[in-house]
């Protein structure tokens, strides 16, 4: 039987996937340097020169940048005189896009501006080194960005998506940031991402999450790439419009989540950077509209704080069983795995395309 026939009936990808350093190479080649990335939080960028940088597939230094018109320029943050990452910042705001090397600078369209010592040699000409650009997208508080010179639309890849968050009665333009939190995980990208996509696990890991939320409800229905968690609060006094969707999430492929924590509206994003076969990136940036008080926003930042804690002990746990070269191949729960088949099946399709 094909690995592509044993993910459909419940088999779990190879263990040795989550530890080979060709696998992960691959990764970054068929998955990441194709799909749409996310770049980084738009409250970054309010205001005309403000930018963000990130690396994209491992490797690509990209910066993003708001115009002087408003809209958004995104770049191979890489210097086309020799080769410098140009901008080494992660955000901030700058008239122009200058290298910190030679002083090369280009406007914020990627048009270079000028080059120090090049006007008297005549075969010079400016416009053949503009920066390389790339395609970006604006959601609500979110910027992401592909590689790719044609990418698959990203309204295809988040079809859905859009509604199943408008579900909760959460209008994501209204947001505003409140604080980012970093996590380092010793562990591969697709254990937090196979972690996350599953609540089976919450019931022994989570106790003061199963307090609140009702576990035999807890539902993930997949999408093409994406999928949507669904679940319910306990408690018969609260009113329909509290119960709906409370303590849930969806996922965007291959590596962002959208959080909606129990208690009062907030929204966290989470992006799994990987760093290596065996380390992870997690950066969550935490949201609340108008009219939060403190005191309210810190329950929540404490709540999420403790439940990533106990997430990332247990997939650091994972990793270590993987690396052991005892776990060959598991089976899935499938009533309560789902989202996990849907997304491996993801990870196998890219790689094997």
């Amino acid at each position: 039987m094909s690995l592509s026939e044993q993910l459909l009936s419940g088999k779990t990808i190879p263990g040795h996937w989550y530890t080979s350093q060709e696998i992960f190479d691959s990764e970054q080649k068929y998955i990441f340097s194709k799909m749409w990335n996310y770049a980084g939080s738009a409250h970054l960028l309010r205001n005309p020169g403000d930018y963000i940088t990130c690396r994209v597939a491992g490797k690509v230094p990209v910066i993003v940048v708001r115009t002087e018109a408003g809209s958004l320029n995104a770049f191979v943050n890489v210097c086309r005189h020799r080769g410098s990452q140009i901008v080494l910042c992660e955000s901030g705001n700058r008239k122009s896009i200058q290298c910190h090397y030679h002083a090369w600078t280009w406007n914020l369209q990627g048009d270079l501006q000028s080059a120090p010592a090049t006007n008297s040699d005549p075969k010079f000409m400016k416009s053949n080194y503009p920066l390389h650009p790339l395609t970006v997208e604006e959601w609500g508080p979110f910027v992401f960005v592909s590689l790719l010179e044609a990418p698959q639309s990203f309204a295809s890849q988040m079809d859905g998506l859009p509604e199943a968050i408008s579900e909760i009665g959460i209008d994501l333009m209204s947001l505003k940031h409140h604080r980012q939190m970093r996590y380092e995980i010793h562990a591969n990208w697709k254990l937090t991402i196979d972690n996350y996509l599953e609540c089976y696990h919450c019931p022994v890991a989570h106790p003061e999450l199963v307090k609140i939320v009702r576990m035999d409800d807890y539902e993930v229905t997949p999408y093409a790439y994406h999928s949507v968690q669904r679940c319910t609060l306990k408690g018969a006094e609260m009113a329909d419009a509290d119960k709906k969707l409370r303590g849930a999430g969806s996922y965007l492929w291959p590596n962002f989540t959208i959080n909606i924590y129990p208690g009062i509206v907030n929204v966290s994003s989470t992006v799994y950077e990987p760093i290596s076969p065996n380390k992870t990136l997690a950066i969550y940036d935490i949201y609340f509209p108008e009219g939060v008080t403190e005191s309210d926003k810190d329950s929540v930042v404490d709540f999420l704080d403790q439940v990533q804690k106990e997430d990332t002990a247990l997939c650091e746990a994972v990793q270590r069983g993987c690396a052991s070269g005892y776990y060959e191949q598991g089976q899935l729960v499938l009533a309560k795995e789902n989202g996990v088949q849907h997304f491996q099946r993801l990870v196998h399709d890219a790689l094997a395309a």
